[in-house]
């Protein structure tokens, strides 16, 4: 008897809060309600189901597939889900006799679509589902406390609740995300997407000095609020987990390696006449015959001819070092869920052509993390930095050196040009001096490219 009335339960522990690198509310947990019943009694009150199917939002005849094989049940769950408090008022106030109501804690996501992808989501046991939630569950989550309850046949609390130990609530964190930063981020990335009839877009914005990842947004999007909106095309953080070939924003690169190999400089000449090359039993060509130019206007124009020929003269080993160390086909450092490390072939398994192809971007699959992370080493002096995500006290960020401080800064004048003079001229901003790389790739899919 005593066995019957008396029961162990767990005692939530407050969750922490998440927050941006200002101070900014990310992530909370909110109290909120879930609805049972006693079908013995609610059975009884079948006119009155309509109502209640309609206040916590489901379709008619919700109640009657619910209860089917439960109907002999001492208590159910009404809905998986749980209810907001002003929800929870409403449904006592029909006083439909057999319902029934438990607090439990859920997780609230001010900002919505903006940090879904990166934020993540909880289950309705409070434990991290996706993203940073699950990353650092432990971290979040504290410890449940538990409690002796004592109830009688009907579910009364008869007793006082015996106190086992407390619960530990779980400890803050606080990102690198800059909460203003990655709103202007999602607006506009939302607005590309839609503009171009995209399927999807992702785009990561990253501290030069600290490789502190500022905003990372992604489309389509989801509500993290709204179970209903949690389709798996739209849930996945695809700046981390999906791949592409690069194509030319490789080009850089490629550049890199001759310049530090001191094969070649800036203002050295190539003829890229009659502007296309054979590769096996294809041609490789660029938009038209650009006859002699210099390593600067490669980049500048694009120049798949001039990007192999550079190429031809740099050893494999070269070429693998620097794809290679400036991150592609390793982890970014976020240690997110799901991150992909990418493709990126080791040279002693290369094919005679892939020399050629890597060199303007074929051939290799890279995140938009990773190629974010890539270009930071150009932005930062030559300097490799993990991605962090997660903001921390010491002022240390571990870096390795990929090229010469001088290298760098010949690629950034170089890739200045590719915006004030080539394909790069929609990326000039009055005022600004911005160095960039445009790319343009055919789309691998189920029957080619």
């Amino acid at each position: 008897g005593m066995q019957q009335y008396n029961k162990v339960e767990s005692i939530p522990s407050i969750r922490g809060k998440i927050l941006d690198r200002n101070g900014g509310l990310l992530a909370i947990s909110v109290e909120s309600e879930s609805i049972y019943v006693q079908p013995k009694q609610f059975l009884m009150e079948r006119k009155r189901w309509g109502e209640l199917e309609s206040l916590i939002g489901q379709e008619d005849g919700y109640m009657k597939r619910r209860l089917a094989s439960r109907e002999k049940a001492n208590f159910v769950y009404l809905q998986p889900r749980l209810i907001s408090p002003e929800t929870a008022a409403k449904v006592r106030k029909l006083g439909v006799a057999g319902v029934g109501f438990e607090k439990q804690l859920s997780r609230f996501y001010p900002h919505k679509q903006e940090t879904s992808h990166l934020l993540g989501f909880t289950g309705d046991d409070h434990n991290g589902l996706e993203g940073i939630e699950l990353l650092y569950n432990q971290h979040l989550a504290g410890l449940p406390g538990k409690q002796k309850i004592f109830r009688d046949a009907k579910k009364n609390i008869i007793r006082e609740p015996q106190l086992i130990n407390y619960p530990r609530p779980g400890r803050d964190l606080t990102l690198t995300i800059d909460q203003r930063l990655q709103f202007i981020a999602f607006k506009h990335l939302r607005e590309a997407v839609k503009k171009n009839n995209a399927d999807a877009g992702s785009l990561v914005l990253v501290g030069v000095e600290t490789g502190e990842v500022l905003a990372m947004a992604n489309q389509p999007s989801f509500n993290p609020n709204r179970r209903s909106s949690m389709k798996p095309h739209r849930v996945r953080n695809r700046a981390v987990t999906d791949t592409f070939e690069p194509g030319s924003t490789i080009k850089p690169f490629t550049a890199a390696a001759v310049i530090s190999d001191g094969l070649y400089d800036s203002e050295s000449k190539i003829d890229t006449s009659p502007g296309r090359f054979q590769l096996g039993d294809y041609w490789v060509g660029d938009i038209k015959n650009y006859g002699i130019l210099t390593v600067r206007q490669i980049l500048a124009k694009s120049s798949n001819v001039g990007a192999i020929k550079i190429s031809q003269d740099l050893g494999v080993e070269s070429l693998w070092g620097m794809l290679n160390a400036v991150g592609f086909g390793n982890p970014s450092g976020l240690m997110f869920p799901g991150e992909s490390y990418g493709r990126l072939k080791d040279f002693s398994f290369w094919h005679p052509t892939e020399r050629a192809t890597l060199s303007y971007g074929y051939g290799m699959a890279v995140t938009a993390c990773q190629l974010a992370k890539a270009y930071n080493v150009i932005a930062n002096d030559g300097l490799l930095l993990p991605l962090t995500l997660v903001k921390k006290n010491a002022s240390v960020h571990f870096k390795e050196r990929v090229f010469k401080s001088s290298v760098a800064a010949e690629m950034r004048d170089m890739l200045i040009t590719a915006v004030e003079t080539g394909t790069g001229k929609l990326a000039k901003i009055s005022g600004y001096s911005v160095a960039g790389k445009t790319g343009t790739v055919r789309k691998a899919s189920k029957g080619g490219y």
